[in-house]
Parts: structure tokens; C-alpha cells; sequence
């Protein structure tokens, strides 16, 4: 069958100059099969049936163009259009060609950003699927804030721990990055942290913040000056509310809570920081803090005993000084032997300021004094001058302070000043002499055998005998005793000054500060107003 479609083929391209290439055509097949598979009376009919059909094609063509003109129209419209558009397509496909490199690089950033697009719905898609083992990670700051909120250090401490590790387990992860780096909720935490120290913290409390410090990665020097900062700062708020009216109880109540505060101090530290040495000069820091907190006690006690007027405010505040010293002393600093100078420097100046005051405000009354009589007793006896009367209550005074703090160290020094006070007194009486003689030669009977055997007694025993040099007085009391009786009085006792022995006065009775001043003291005051007002007028 195709031999003979090929030479079939062949004779009509001979006979036709038709091209071999139209006999391509599937139609044209079929006919050709038509052709060869029908016989010979069908063949002759084949031309009159070819008109036939084309007659018919012909009349529907015809019917076609008459109902179907608009049609042709539009076609025929539309083809001259295509044809023009033809004639510029060259023009616009040069125009084409020239953005096309435009679209080429939009083209690819649209497919780079559908690549990301993609990954991204990949990596929503993993997270969806992973959200149940992600919903806790991504709570943990919240969880971190709420627990230091309420004061759960130890499961705070423990979960930063955890968003520490997860960098290392997952080095490609950035969120855990930014989660382990987070640092406002552990500068939160270091604030409440040491905000507790700042406050009234025991022991354990003091042990478990500086223990959470550690794990937060500061260095122990570090934590040994900020302990030390921040239990000074809570020192200083309790010594701020210290609040006395008289120095005294201020002072006392700011050394009372100092020492608490700072023995507290030195042992949670010790405790804290154990040093296995256990003395206090291998640990310089707590060393130079209990040094500066020493050099300010020091500072307020300075300033109390510089304006300190009474001497018998310094036994209490002493004691407690030196019982703050020794139980600093069980860690390794005690101060008490700084402290004792400052202490006796302050009795020197109060004792050598109140024998100045009486030296000073000595001063024999123009009244006419009383002559003495042998049956007075002691208080009778010195009460026939107020002037004696007055300077013998002061003497007895600086001696009753005295015995609340005897500085053994300075017996010797107040002795000596006691007695050059009373050798002014001996001499301002024999200046006085010459303007009064019958009242001087009286008040130098008082004075030899009331006022001097007293205070000396008083000396004997509240200095307990310290060696004094008696010379100077000497000559002054002979001169006294002379004056005393050039007025007619025969009786005056002995003095021994030497040996500090004083002999009984004109009654017999041995005077001394203790049997005298209690019971003047009710009427020294009101007859030296009375002398006073006397002298006035």
C-alpha cells in the first residue's frame, strides 16, 4: 500500500509540479486511500461526484456570505489590523529586546523572594508543627521576671543556667543567643539582690545573696567591697536615726549601734569570706573598713569630749568604749588603748578649767565676816564666809567627779594643780589683808582649819595619796597662820602638809568632803546671794 501511494504521489508531482510536501497532509492521505481502494466504476464516477460536492460547497458558501457578511466584514477588519500591526511588530520587538535585561534581574529577584518565600512557609510550617516544645523556651523571659518578682533566686539562678547552655547546644540558633544575653532581668535581680544587703540581712541571708552573686560570675574581690559598701550603707541608716536631745545619750546610743552593726559586719564576713589564717591583718579590705569605721567613732567621740563639761558623764561612755574595743578585740582590732588619752585629756582640761573658774571668781565679800566660835562644828565653821563656803563646794565638786573616773595617770598632775589653786586662794586672802585685816585674819582661820585640811583630805582620798610637792603652800600657810592669830585666835590646828596627815579642827571633828559637802550644799547657795546682795548695796 505505501509503494503504491508513492508512485501515485510520484505521478501527480510529475504531472501537477505540485509539492511533495502537500501530500503531507492528513486529508490528502485519506483521499489518496479513497483513491486506491475503490475500483474502477467508482473512479470513472469520482470526477461528476467531486463536481457535485463542489457545487454544494459553492451554494453554501454563497448562503454563508449573505447571512454572514457582518461576519467577513469584521473579519476582513480585523485582518487588515493584524496586518498593520504586523507592519510595526518589528519597531516593538526591538523595544522589547532592549528591557529585556530589566526583566531578566526582575525576574530573578522574583524568584529569589518566592526561594525565601518558601523558606520562610518551610520554617512556619516546622514551627507550627514544634510549637508545643517551643511554647516553653519562648515563655522563659517571662518566667525568668516572674520569679525574681517573688523572690525565687534559687529557680531563677537554675534557668538562667539553662538559656546559658542552649547557645552551646545550638550554636546556629540566634534566638537562643538573644535569650542567654538578656540582661534586664538579671540587672533586675542584681539590684533586688543587693538591695537585700542594704538591708536589716542575717547570716544565712547574707550567705545564700552573696552565694547567687557568685553564680552570677563576680569575682570574690569584687563581692568582699560591695558586702562592706552595702552592710556600711545599713549602718549609716541606723546610726541616722540616732536621735537624743543631751550628747551624752546620743553619743552612747551612736557607739551602742555601731558596735552591734560592725561586730555583726565583721562576723557575717568572716563567715562569709573564711580566711585560714583567721587574723585580721591578712584580710586588708575587711581591715581598712573597720579602721574607717573606727576613725569615725573616734571623730564622734572627739567631738563629745571636746565640748564635755561634766566628769561625771565620762565612766558610762568609757565602759561602753572599752567593752565596743574588747569585743573587737576577739577579731583581731582593739582600739581601747587609742581611746584612753582622749579621755584623760578630756579630765585634764575639765579639772584644770574648773580650778581656773574658782581662781578666777575668787572674791572676798566687804561684809563683815563673823568671828568663829569654839563650839561650831565643821559646817557652822566654814559657813561664817560664804566666799570660803562657795570655793569649798566647788572644790568638793571637781572632787566628787573625780571619784566616778580617777585617772590613775593623772594623780599626780591634779594634785599639783589643786594645790597651786589653793596657794591663789592663800595669797588673794593675804592681799586682802591690808583693806580688811580683821576679816582676812578670820577668813584665814576658816580657810587653814576648815577649807585647806578638807580638800587635802579630799585629795588624800580620791587620789589616793599621790605624791604631790607640798613646798609651795608652805610659806603661804605659815603666813595664814600668823594672820590668823595676830587676830586673837589661839586654836588654830596643825596642818601636817608633808605627810598628808590633817590633825582635828577647833571641835575636834576630821573633816572631809564627805561629811561636809551634803550637808552645805542646801545653804552655800543662799547665803553667797545674801553676801552678794550685801556687797551690792
Amino acid at each position: 500500500m505505501q509503494s503504491e501511494h508513492a508512485k501515485l504521489i510520484e505521478l501527480l508531482t510529475q504531472s501537477s509540479n505540485l509539492s511533495p510536501a502537500i501530500f503531507e497532509r492528513q486529508s490528502i492521505q485519506d483521499y489518496l486511500n479513497h483513491i486506491t481502494a475503490s475500483n474502477l466504476e467508482d473512479l470513472n464516477k469520482e470526477p461528476e461526484e467531486l463536481k457535485q460536492e463542489r457545487q454544494r460547497l459553492e451554494k453554501q458558501w454563497t448562503e454563508i456570505t449573505c447571512t454572514e457578511y457582518k461576519a467577513f466584514i469584521e473579519a476582513n477588519e480585523h485582518f487588515e489590523q493584524v496586518t498593520k500591526q504586523f507592519r510595526v511588530l518589528p519597531g516593538i520587538l526591538d523595544k522589547v529586546e532592549e528591557h529585556i535585561p530589566s526583566i531578566e534581574k526582575l525576574l530573578k529577584d522574583t524568584e529569589k523572594c518566592h526561594l525565601e518565600n518558601v523558606a520562610t512557609r518551610k520554617n512556619l510550617h516546622l514551627i507550627s508543627s514544634q510549637l508545643d516544645n517551643l511554647e516553653p523556651i519562648l515563655e522563659i523571659p517571662t518566667l525568668f521576671d516572674t520569679l525574681i518578682r517573688n523572690g525565687h533566686y534559687e529557680e531563677a539562678m537554675e534557668l538562667q543556667l539553662f538559656t546559658q547552655r542552649l547557645p552551646i547546644r545550638y550554636p546556629n540558633v540566634p534566638f537562643f543567643e538573644d535569650l542567654a544575653v538578656s540582661r534586664n532581668s538579671s540587672q533586675t535581680m542584681l539590684f533586688q539582690l543587693l538591695s537585700m544587703l542594704r538591708g536589716p540581712a542575717k547570716l544565712p541571708l547574707c550567705i545564700r545573696v552573696i552565694g547567687y552573686l557568685k553564680r552570677m560570675g563576680i569575682k570574690e574581690k569584687t563581692l568582699k567591697i560591695v558586702f562592706l559598701t552595702l552592710r556600711h550603707d545599713h549602718l549609716n541608716s541606723l546610726l541616722a536615726l540616732v536621735k537624743e536631745n543631751q550628747p551624752n545619750d546620743y553619743v552612747r546610743r551612736w557607739i551602742e549601734t555601731q558596735r552591734e552593726c560592725l561586730l555583726d559586719l565583721v562576723t557575717h564576713y568572716k563567715a562569709i569570706f573564711p580566711n585560714t589564717t583567721n587574723t585580721l591583718q591578712e584580710c586588708p579590705i575587711l581591715c581598712s573598713f573597720t579602721s574607717f569605721a573606727i576613725s569615725k567613732l573616734l571623730s564622734i567621740l572627739g567631738d563629745f569630749l571636746i565640748k564635755a563639761q561634766d566628769i561625771s558623764l565620762l565612766p558610762s561612755i568609757n565602759t561602753q568604749v572599752m567593752y565596743y574595743g574588747m569585743s573587737l578585740g576577739r577579731a583581731g582590732l582593739d582600739f581601747r588603748p587609742i581611746v584612753v588619752s582622749k579621755f584623760e585629756n578630756t579630765t585634764r582640761r575639765i579639772v584644770l578649767e574648773m580650778l581656773q573658774e574658782i581662781n578666777k571668781s575668787f572674791q572676798i565679800s566687804e561684809a563683815k565676816v563673823e568671828r568663829p566660835t569654839k563650839d561650831m562644828n565643821s559646817q557652822d565653821f566654814l559657813m561664817k564666809s560664804s566666799t570660803i563656803a562657795v570655793t569649798y563646794n566647788k572644790y568638793m565638786t571637781i572632787l566628787n567627779q573625780l571619784r566616778y573616773f580617777p585617772c590613775k595617770s593623772l594623780h599626780p598632775e591634779l594634785s599639783k594643780a589643786f594645790i597651786e589653786s589653793l596657794t591663789f586662794i592663800g595669797q588673794k586672802i593675804l592681799e586682802y589683808h591690808p583693806k580688811n585685816p580683821r576679816d582676812s585674819e578670820i577668813i584665814s582661820w576658816i580657810f587653814v582649819d576648815g577649807l585647806l585640811p578638807a580638800v587635802v583630805a579630799g585629795l588624800d582620798k580620791v587620789l589616793d595619796g599621790a605624791a604631790t610637792d607640798y613646798s609651795s603652800i608652805s610659806n603661804m600657810l605659815s603666813d595664814l597662820k600668823e594672820t590668823a592669830i595676830a587676830h586673837g585666835v589661839q586654836r588654830v590646828s596643825e596642818v601636817q602638809i608633808d605627810n598628808l596627815e590633817i590633825e582635828e579642827d577647833i571641835n575636834g571633828n576630821h573633816l572631809t568632803n564627805g561629811d561636809i559637802v551634803e550637808q552645805i550644799n542646801e545653804t552655800v547657795n543662799g547665803q553667797a546671794e545674801q553676801e552678794i546682795e550685801i556687797t551690792d548695796e
